[in-house]
């Protein structure tokens, strides 16, 4: 359950204006098992503790003017030593270098109105010719935990594209996002999907890159095998709805998750979110074919 200063601040970033609800994305991970570093006090100092990170890359698109952004996490639970799950979030412009956890740092933030469970850069305005890092760092090494951090943007429907953070870094060691999340209709529908193998062993999908803004590619196991094709077309000129396709290549479990970014709700509401479940072992829903998924506009 979430503190009431969490719920204080989700509140406010969900009444926050229309402004808001239309260019985002979310990151979901954790800090738990993460590599280690010196942990910022400011953007100019360090604090003398030591805690575990996750690094997500992200980059707007590029055909777009600079825009002020907000930035929202929440840590979820207890640190991994029983006690309060507390971190830190940190934005970095052009680089991201753990040995100097200084350089490139543009914007920090700890705790929100004193809530340890809740961090949130606000107004930081996003140079699309850029690329950013964002870094969620546990306060101390007994404090990692789980976190979902959410990135708004002012301007309607511009794009916020994640990046490869196996790739930026090198180190398959480090809990990095690397494509759980990818965006089609300009940014307006987010998919992801989880899956579950013969052996109970589970993971993400991760989103193939390529040039597309209606369909998407998920792979489970390896990028050059593919799993799920998902494509968000819209027919609002039609039947006044979003239509959703997906054709599934595997029996294994998997669940599959699409989202409307324009119409979400801080619950899971029809209206706002799109499912599709395939059990393990089945190839009973491996084909969904439906003109009636989402509302337009």
């Amino acid at each position: 359950m979430l503190r009431r200063g969490v719920w204080a601040a989700v509140i406010c970033l969900a009444g926050s204006g229309a402004a808001w609800g239309d260019a985002g994305i979310s990151f979901n991970g954790t800090t738990v098992g993460g590599p280690v570093m010196a942990v910022p006090n400011s953007t100019t100092t360090l604090s003398g503790r030591i805690g575990r990170y996750s690094i997500q890359p992200f980059f707007p698109a590029p055909d777009v003017t600079p825009t002020t952004c907000d930035i929202f996490g929440v840590q979820d639970g207890l640190g991994v030593d029983g006690g309060e799950a507390d971190a830190v979030l940190l934005l970095y412009m052009n680089g991201f270098d753990p040995t100097a956890p200084l350089d490139n740092l543009i914007a920090y933030n700890d705790d929100v109105a004193g809530d340890t469970g809740v961090s949130r850069i606000e107004n930081v305005v996003l140079d699309f010719s850029n690329d950013y890092y964002l870094v969620t760092q546990s306060y101390d090494v007994g404090a990692a935990s789980p976190f979902s951090n959410h990135i708004q943007c002012l301007d309607g429907f511009q794009r916020i594209i994640a990046g490869d953070g196996l790739q930026f870094l090198g180190n398959s060691n480090n809990q990095a996002y690397d494509g759980r999340v990818t965006e089609v209709q300009n940014g307006r529908f987010q998919i992801s999907a989880t899956w579950e193998d013969f052996a109970h062993v589970t993971g993400a999908a991760r989103a193939v890159p390529m040039a597309a803004n209606d369909s998407a590619l998920l792979y489970f196991f390896e990028p050059q095998n593919w799993e799920l094709l998902v494509k968000v077309i819209n027919g609002c000129g039609s039947n006044n709805r979003f239509w959703v396709f997906m054709a599934a290549t595997t029996n294994v479990k998997f669940n599959l998750t699409i989202r409307d970014t324009k119409n979400t709700r801080f619950d899971p509401s029809d209206d706002s979110f799109y499912f599709v479940n395939n059990a393990l072992g089945s190839t009973a829903n491996i084909v969904r074919q439906d003109i009636n998924a989402f509302v337009c506009p």
